[in-house]
């Protein structure tokens, strides 16, 4: 693997959660677990989560 590939590379997500905050309903907080022990924690709003499902759903192939 090339060098500037390196950088691209991602650990696999092993599990994730989701949730919305109470006092919050507008936003989304995830939590990615990865395979290599890290967790990534973010939030997002649910509009721009919608968004981007809808950009994946676009070039998703259906697994069989």
């Amino acid at each position: 693997m090339a060098e500037d590939e390196e950088k691209y590379v991602f650990p696999a997500v092993t599990g994730f959660r989701v949730s919305v905050p109470p006092d919050r309903p507008d936003l989304l907080l995830l939590e990615l677990k990865t395979s290599d022990a890290g967790i990534i924690r973010f939030s997002i709003t649910k509009e721009s989560a919608f968004s981007f499902s809808r950009e994946v759903a676009k070039v998703a192939t259906p697994s069989s």
